[in-house]
């Protein structure tokens, strides 16, 4: 199973909205609504197979729906046949309409069972929809949407996958999930077994060569064709952002957010490719990182602890650009002479599209604008690529290949001139002799093999991918944008044995002014029943740029025995010279690129001193296997740096890390991860530190299902974002908030922007940048007791037993127990005392045992088994490092209580208690609720303080058949201060409601009043509310609704209301009305209309209206 966040922002309208692309597991979702925790079937109902959720009430548009569910992954086909129906034209008997199946073949028969190549299973399915809107104050608007789904085999084995939709919906996918769906995708994929095609969003990957090297995610149209003698790929597309590459060092105790966006900051979603020390890392909240596509952030989870010596390196594209841009491409590939000889091409060209505007502000260092234009704008590109491979097997055993590549990149499509074109070439080499039986005095000795390569890059060269590993540049002491090159390497393996050898490899290199010598050794050896023993090391010595080198030494042990796993690892690193100069990340700190890194260093920076590092490492674990799984880690490590000509410690840094993990053991599953840290730095400002980072899931649940418990803690180290809203006028209709003067003053406070569907506002939040280290901490817990599903457990007579009478004080005759099965039983009042001893009747001995309590009468054992009981709590800290006290402990338990001291950039806690009797009785229903909500946030301002306090109760009742009733009691504290109003309000709300049934009629009867109190002005509010509700369903053809609310919001004084006191109702009498109908024109043909009036005190009558015809097919 996996767990997966998506997060929709609310349209104004009950939804459905989608909320994934695959079934979700059933009851494992916890939807929030604007931050508040939701209740499954009383907030919302959810359609587990199409991944839908719809509310009891409108969400309020612009609010974001937050929903955190698990689903299977997608391995197993949508249909499975046993037996598959054949055409309809090979049916033997003319008018016999009854289904044919082809027959099943024997064990013997080698044919497939699939559908003969001429035959048809395809699945066809969508909808296509127009809708036409019109209201006060605006114009007619036109909108349109098709989803088609397309999926089967057709003749000649051609396979057809389609999934079209041209809907724009209000959802960015978050980078919390393992997975990424984009549900507006068009893909439209044909393949048959020599040919495919692709139209729509497409991920392209030409991986075959180094120089020509080409991954994107693209918008357009592929084609493929594969032969026996070879195969070819072709694109052409627009790209959704231009490809970028951040280098970025680690900071010690720092798991994020880094700062990995281009231009504009936004990051293509799913582009992202993200390594950490040349390890591709996973995204998702449980796996390595999570990443923040709008802000273009990043952050690791505790699973992949960041230090000072962490390389970090993001590829992806960014989601800006100053103009379209257009690529197309392809690459070919032929082998001849039996598959011995391989030649391939490559061609991949870029451009910017000249007369299409920027898309996002210009920096003031940007050109000057072209003759004629108004705004600056960035100057228009071209890149081009083309490139030839070639792979021969000349002799048995001995493999040569070679590469040739020319780049061509305008950086100025607007200059006639051409001064700012640049060419490049490259090319490469390579020889490789695989292992060769090695004989000594007429006995086999092992095997050898070489293998050969040397590189030329000249400086003018440009890529439009990487070229080499992401760790390529360390292999060298180079710097990571790998300028010039010239470079020859040699490398031999002898292998004694199968799994035990050694390595040795010569090579030499020039970039750009730096060039050098490496030389590496390495030992492995990996025997069944020995230990597994590595040692690696190298040596690079740079010759020109001022001297320089760097020196490596790796040894690890690990032995697995007796179910057990120790293990050993030892680290050196020295750096000196131009590669210390080259190597910035060397125990760097910084969260930005390299490029802007350098800028930002002070220039007695740009020459860091020397520096070296030892890190040793053991731990203990489990060998695999098993449902129980557990590790102990401890690393020491110590840096240097060299002043002077001496070298002096300057950090010190050391690691525990246990992980445990059980896995469906008596009910229970448990994941945990802890790993501490700390770090001392030497000079004259010696400073101590230390951080945690801990993740852990407990899940239990009882075989009956009577108790099921799920927690959840988290704790990280993280950089405060800094942020500022912003409410921006967008035109009427267009936002989700309104500005109304509430208390007269003029000034447009924070508060006063209602959440309005039909509102000219909207928010924007902008990160202004990064702010204290924090330690970050979330903690959640859920349980749930259902006492009607415990086992009852009776105290029964056993067997005689000849031992002498024992008789309690007080004990009932014989007579009063209850025969059950042949066996005495005890009483409930035996029960309730817990009576044991021994009685006689009939000469026969009966001894009673101890039970559990059972209720005095069947109609509070009935009352006892309907009752129900659900616990929830959810709290978040950020509590800046280095504050003690204060309300600002990272632990479950201090979680648990709310603070707000000055140490707390920010927090949330949310307590909630429901208790139920009769929780899904259809005749009687009660619950009672508490919930408590504190939060404190610093993100924006000085600090907000808000506190929220609610009590209620509700029962519903179906007094007749057809006749329901519901009555709701709720008593609300809610109080606010900080840098906005402050206010301490006192609420009392009821509300009844009413729903009639007569055949095909609903009718429904909402009323509701309530009074507000501020015990720091003095002020009050009263609202009276009446909201009727008519359906009127035809079987088969739609249903009328018509709806209405009446609403009157009063104060005794004269002092103006705001908004938390009337609770977003404006003083006066407000009135909404909507008229709506619904109809099935055809089979697959729905039609449907609206009218929607508002009248809001001292603002003009709104007229709304929609309609829609939708068909599906």
């Amino acid at each position: 199973m996996f767990d997966v966040e998506r997060e929709v922002m609310a349209d104004g309208s009950r939804g459905p909205y989608r909320i994934g692309d695959r079934p979700i597991v059933a009851q494992s979702e916890r939807i929030r609504v604007g931050g508040r925790v939701t209740i499954r079937d009383e907030d919302y109902r959810i359609d587990y197979r199409a991944a839908e959720v719809t509310f009891e009430r409108e969400v309020p548009r612009g609010t974001i729906i937050h929903a955190a569910y698990r689903c299977a992954p997608d391995l197993l086909k949508p249909v499975y046949r046993h037996r598959i129906p054949v055409a309809t034209d090979s049916l033997s008997y003319p008018g016999d309409e009854s289904p044919r199946y082809a027959p099943l073949t024997s064990p013997g028969d080698e044919s497939p069972r699939y559908l003969a190549s001429d035959s048809t299973d395809l699945t066809v399915g969508g909808s296509k929809t127009f809708g036409v809107g019109f209201g006060s104050d605006r114009d007619a608007t036109l909108t349109q949407s098709l989803r088609l789904n397309l999926s089967g085999r057709l003749g000649g084995g051609v396979e057809v996958l389609g999934v079209l939709s041209d809907r724009n919906l209000p959802i960015q996918p978050d980078g919390s999930t393992r997975t990424l769906s984009e549900l507006d995708q068009v893909l439209l994929r044909i393949r048959s077994p020599s040919l495919s095609a692709g139209l729509g969003d497409l991920d392209v990957s030409l991986t075959e060569t180094e120089f020509s090297r080409y991954e994107r995610r693209i918008q357009g149209v592929t084609g493929e064709v594969v032969l026996p003698s070879g195969s070819a790929t072709v694109f052409g597309a627009s790209t959704r952002g231009a490809y970028l590459t951040r280098q970025v060092a680690g900071i010690e105790g720092n798991q994020g957010p880094y700062v990995i966006g281009g231009s504009g900051g936004r990051i293509l979603a799913g582009s992202e490719r993200v390594f950490l020390d040349g390890e591709r890392l996973t995204r998702g909240l449980s796996e390595d990182y999570v990443i923040d596509y709008d802000a273009g952030m990043i952050a690791f989870t505790p699973r992949r602890p960041i230090s000072a010596e962490s390389r970090i390196v993001v590829e992806a594209q960014g989601a800006d650009g100053f103009y379209g841009r257009r690529i197309a491409g392809g690459r070919g590939r032929v082998r001849l002479w039996d598959s011995r000889v391989s030649v391939g091409a490559t061609m991949i060209r870029e451009s910017d599209v000249r007369d299409r505007p920027a898309t996002t502000p210009l920096p003031a260092t940007r050109p000057a604008p072209a003759e004629g234009e108004d705004s600056p704008r960035a100057a228009p590109t071209r890149h081009q690529v083309m490139g030839f491979d070639v792979a021969a097997e000349p002799l048995r055993g001995l493999s040569v290949n070679g590469e040739f590549a020319v780049s061509d990149l305008d950086r100025d499509l607007l200059s006639k001139e051409g001064d700012r074109l640049s060419r490049g070439i490259a090319f490469r080499t390579g020889l490789e002799l695989r292992p060769v039986p090695v004989g000594l005095l007429g006995r086999g000795a092992g095997t050898f093999g070489l293998s050969a390569k040397a590189r030329s890059v000249s400086g003018r060269f440009s890529p439009v991918g990487r070229t080499r590993g992401v760790e390529e540049h360390r292999r060298w002491g180079a710097r990571p944008d790998l300028p010039a090159e010239r470079s020859g390497e040699v490398e031999g393996v002898y292998r004694l044995t199968e799994a035990s050898g050694v390595r040795l490899s010569y090579g030499r290199g020039r970039w750009g002014e730096d060039a050098g010598v490496r030389r590496s050794l390495s030992l492995f050896s990996a025997q069944p029943g020995l230990p597994r023993l590595t040692y690696d090391a190298e040596a690079v010595r740079q010759r020109s740029g001022g001297g320089g080198g760097l020196a490596r030494h790796r040894a690890a042990l690990e032995q697995t025995a007796f179910g057990l796993r120790p293990f050993f690892q030892f680290i050196s690193e020295r750096v000196e010279g131009s590669a210390a100069r080259n190597l910035t990340g060397g125990g760097g700190t910084n969260d930005l690129s390299a490029a802007e890194y350098l800028e930002a260093r002070p220039a007695g920076a740009l020459s860091p001193p020397d520096w070296r590092y030892r890190e040793v490492a053991g731990g203990l674990g489990a060998a695999q296997g098993g449902r129980v799984a557990w590790s102990s880690e401890w690393t020491r490590r110590r840096t240097a740096r060299r002043a002077g000509g001496v070298w002096a410690d300057s950090a010190a840094v050391s690691a525990q890390r246990l992980r445990l993990s059980v896995s469906r053991w008596r009910a229970l599953s448990l994941d945990g991860d802890y790993t501490h840290r700390s770090r001392r730095t030497y000079g004259a400002s010696p400073v101590v530190s230390s951080d945690h980072l801990t993740e852990g899931r407990l899940l239990y649940a009882s075989r009956d299902g009577a108790v099921s418990q799920e927690m959840f803690y988290r704790l990280s180290s993280a950089r405060l974002e800094q942020r500022r809203r912003t409410f921006v006028e967008v035109g009427r209709g267009r936002g989700g908030y309104t500005w109304a003067d509430l208390n007269g003053d003029g000034r447009r406070d924070e508060e006063e922007y209602l959440a309005d569907p039909d509102g000219d506002h909207t928010l924007y939040v902008e990160r202004t940048g990064l702010g204290e280290p924090v330690r970050d901490a979330t903690f959640s817990a859920r349980l749930t007791v259902d006492l009607g599903r415990l086992k009852s457990v009776k105290r029964e007579a056993t067997s005689p037993s000849p031992q002498p009478r024992k008789k309690a004080l007080g004990t009932p005759s014989l007579s009063q127990g209850e025969r059950e099965g042949g066996r005495w039983v005890a009483t409930s009042w035996e029960r309730q005392v817990g009576w044991r001893g021994w009685v006689r009747s009939r000469d026969t001995r009966y001894e009673i045992r101890d039970t559990v309590f059972s209720s005095t009468s069947s109609a509070v054992k009935r009352l006892f088994s309907a009752l129900s009981l659900e616990t929830s709590l959810d709290a978040d800290r950020r509590a800046l490092r280095g504050e003690r006290g204060g309300g600002t402990g990272v632990t479950p338990w201090a979680l648990g209580r709310f603070a707000a001291g000055a140490g707390v950039a920010s927090g949330r806690r949310s307590l909630q208690q429901d208790a139920y009797v009769f929780r899904y009785g259809r005749r009687l229903s009660v619950r009672t609720r508490y919930r408590r909500d504190d939060s404190i946030s610093r993100d924006y301002s000085s600090g907000d303080l808000r506190r929220s306090t609610e009590r209620s109760l509700r029962i519903r009742a179906r007094l007749r058949p057809d006749l329901d009733a519901e009555m709701e009691a709720l008593h609300r504290e809610r109080s606010a201060a900080g840098s906005g109003p402050g206010y301490d309000l006192r609420s009392g709300e009821v509300q009844g409601r009413a729903h009639w049934r007569a055949g095909d009629l609903l009718a429904t009867l909402t009323l509701s009043a309530g009074q507000d109190r501020d015990r720091l002005s003095a002020t009050a509010s009263r609202f009276f509310s009446v909201a009727p509700e008519v359906v009127r369903s035809f079987r088969g053809m739609g249903r009328l609704r018509a709806a209405g609310e009446w609403t009157r919001t009063s104060t005794p004084g004269d002092l103006p209301l705001y908004l938390a006191l009337t609770q977003g109702r404006r003083p006066g009498d407000t009135l909404r009305w909507e008229v709506g109908a619904d109809a099935q024109v055809g089979r697959a043909v729905t039609a449907s209309c609206a009218y929607t009036g508002r009248r809001l005190p001292g603002l003009p009558v709104i007229h709304l209206g929609q309609a829609e015809v939708q068909a599906s097919f």
